[in-house]
């Protein structure tokens, strides 16, 4: 909110609901006055960062919980495993367990086992479940814009708690997949994470069915019109990879709704169908003689004999 005079003044914004997937949205603010190559450019950027994030909060979870990771030739052998190399003469060292750490093993047989104290685990993993709340898809339905600002902060919150469990990064490995998260020195290029990575230059955004160029000075508002109280769904995809695959015209939840309510009215026709068409004859109001008898007697059998 800008300040003016003795009260303040929000600004109006675009809300732009910026969806990659169907799991990967989240809500950003603009307006109608940006350029569309600029917007391009903010909304990639964080898109990035939330994958970073990702990335960032498994790893760190997992290092607050099982400790660093093991050595690439050493990943997948569980203890039992290195004691029989150890009896056959290979050398695979046992885990040392240094004062202030504790031993919980690696289901996976991918890190070392050797973790920090509980309490320190602890703060690591609340920390992490912080900034994994950030990046929640949760945030759309809260009505929370994302900005690159809020996740670099969760990032170097995240950065901080590892620094308290490993001063310095003293302690980890040089391939530990924190440290190299947090470092910009990832190689993704064998991964399936590669894939969700995106080129700031080379990716666009469709808006309704129509690629928003970022030639030519073009705006925002040369697409959403100049409402600046706009709410709008905008694909973000690599350029050049053709239209995206329209919205459905209902939510999920509302379809969810929809295929329970016909479920069950056709679970009602069957029964219907099923039930004997001449089963209403046994009812009380299909009997023929039932206003007779109302009025004879006050409904009871008629009897002739003398008392």
């Amino acid at each position: 909110a800008e300040y003016m005079g003795e009260r303040f003044v929000t600004p109006k914004m675009v809300l732009l609901h910026v969806k990659k997937s169907d799991k990967q949205e989240f809500l950003f603010e603009c307006s109608v006055n940006d350029e569309v190559d600029e917007i391009t450019k903010q909304v990639c950027t964080i898109h990035n960062l939330r994958m970073k994030m990702e990335r960032l909060v498994g790893a760190a979870a997992e290092l607050a919980d099982y400790g660093p990771i093991k050595p690439e030739d050493q990943r997948g052998i569980s203890d039992e495993e290195q004691i029989r190399l150890q009896e056959a003469g290979q050398t695979i060292a046992p885990p040392v367990i240094p004062e202030g750490f504790r031993y919980n093993p690696d289901p996976h047989s991918f890190r070392t086992g050797v973790a920090v104290r509980q309490d320190i685990a602890d703060v690591l993993k609340r920390t992490a479940a912080e900034g994994d709340a950030v990046i929640s898809i949760q945030q759309v339905a809260h009505k929370v814009s994302l900005t690159d600002r809020m996740i670099q902060e969760c990032i170097d919150n995240i950065r901080g708690a590892v620094n308290i469990a490993y001063p310095a990064y003293h302690g980890l490995p040089e391939y530990e997949p924190v440290v190299e998260i947090l470092e910009d020195r990832e190689m993704l290029d064998n991964k399936a994470a590669a894939l969700d990575i995106l080129d700031a230059e080379g990716c666009s955004l469709w808006f309704s069915g129509k690629e928003m160029l970022r030639t030519g000075g073009k705006k925002m508002s040369d697409y959403v019109g100049r409402n600046d109280k706009t709410k709008v769904v905008v694909r973000l995809q690599k350029r050049g990879a053709g239209p995206p695959v329209r919205e459905p015209a209902i939510d999920e939840a509302t379809q969810r709704n929809m295929m329970a309510f016909y479920h069950k009215k056709n679970e009602e026709a069957k029964k219907l169908a099923e039930d004997d068409e001449d089963s209403y004859l046994n009812s009380s109001w299909a009997n023929p003689k039932a206003l007779k008898n109302s009025l004879i007697g006050g409904g009871r059998d008629v009897s002739w004999k003398p008392r």
